[in-house]
Formats: structure tokens, C-alpha cells, sequence
């Protein structure tokens, strides 16, 4: 009876101790593949503005993702001073519609409140913004596009219309859809200025 027990009490401790090298080991796996930065880098590599959209509404779950995304960017003394204003209504939009816009198309403007940690130079706080919102659209499969033309008819014009608050100034129009069939990064990404003239180090 002794015997069978201390086989049956080995047994038990040899399977714990082989299913916990093997939790142990995907768990290893699952998170050098979380920290693994070649897909990411590869995106920012590969990203690009664009240019030809087809129509269709971009997901409302899609939107929240990117805002989510935004509302992550660093800000000068942690202010966060942006405000985001997605338009999806078409007839809205097509008085701030962007060009290259088509119909489904989201419409975010991001603007930003000057306070006396940031003075009035709120521009880098909400480029940051921008960015994150340019990659994550990207990393979603969507096409995506800055615009600084047509921010001044905002803020003259359409502040109110849109909802934004009296003490932001809109400062970026981004505009994000899905992109059209027949593009790809080779053929649509504008050519780079090359490292060397880009980059000088100092060791």
C-alpha cells in the first residue's frame, strides 16, 4: 500500500512539475512575441499617407480604438490639452470636407486649449496626438491622412457648428477610411529623403 502511494504521490508531483514548465514556457513565448517590436516597426516603415479612399463608413468600434490611442500621447507637463471632434454626419462634413475625401470617410479635428503650462504653442502637443492616431489607423488596416488647410475655416467659421469649445483652437484635420483596392505602399508612399542627408551622429 506504501508502495502505491509513493508512486501515485510521484506521479502527481512529476505531471504538476511538467505542466508547470509548460505554462512556463508558453508564457515566455506569449510575451516575447508581445515585446517583439519587428511588426511595429515594420508598419511605421511601411506607413504612409494616403491618397485614394473608397467609400464606406469606418466602424464607430474603429473610431474609439484610434481616440483611445490618441488620448495616449505624451503632452508637455502631462497637460493633455486636446479636444477631438469626429465628424461622421455627411453633411456636415462637406463643409470641412478635406480633400481626397469620400463618402463614409471619418473626419476627426484636433484641437487644443493654450494654458499657462503650454503658452499658446499647443501645435507639438497635438502633433503627437496626430501621430498616434495616424499609426493606429494604419495598424487597423485604414487608410489615413493629415491636413492643416481648412483649420482656419474652423476656427473662423465652424467652431460653434461643430461643437467645439469656445477655448480650443482647432490645429489638425485628419481624415481616416478605408483605402481604395488598387493601392499599395510602393506605388502611393512619397519618396524619402535619404538617411545620410537626414542624420548626422554625434559620438
Amino acid at each position: 500500500m506504501k508502495k502505491k502511494l509513493v508512486v501515485l504521490v510521484l506521479s502527481i508531483a512529476i505531471a504538476a512539475f511538467f505542466f508547470a514548465c509548460i505554462s512556463t514556457t508558453v508564457k515566455q513565448d506569449s510575451n516575447s512575441e508581445e515585446k517583439n517590436p519587428s511588426n511595429f516597426i515594420n508598419m511605421i516603415l511601411d506607413s504612409y499617407s494616403e491618397r485614394a479612399f473608397k467609400e464606406g463608413a469606418v466602424p464607430d468600434d474603429m473610431i474609439e480604438t484610434i481616440l483611445k490611442c490618441a488620448q495616449k500621447a505624451p503632452s508637455a507637463g502631462n497637460g493633455q490639452p486636446w479636444h477631438f471632434t469626429v465628424i461622421t454626419n455627411n453633411e456636415v462634413v462637406r463643409q470641412t470636407a478635406p480633400r481626397h475625401y469620400v463618402e463614409g470617410a471619418a473626419v476627426i479635428v484636433i484641437s487644443g486649449k493654450p494654458n499657462e503650462r503650454t503658452g499658446v504653442n499647443i501645435a507639438f502637443d497635438t502633433a503627437l496626438a496626430s501621430q498616434n492616431i495616424y499609426l493606429a489607423a494604419q495598424a487597423l488596416g485604414l487608410g489615413v491622412r493629415p491636413y492643416y488647410s481648412g483649420v482656419q475655416n474652423i476656427n473662423d467659421n465652424q467652431k460653434r457648428v461643430l461643437g467645439i469649445p469656445d477655448d480650443y483652437i482647432a490645429q489638425i484635420i485628419m481624415l481616416i477610411g478605408f483605402k481604395a483596392d488598387d493601392v499599395d505602399v510602393v506605388t502611393s508612399a512619397s519618396v524619402r529623403n535619404s538617411f545620410e542627408n537626414n542624420v548626422n551622429f554625434v559620438k
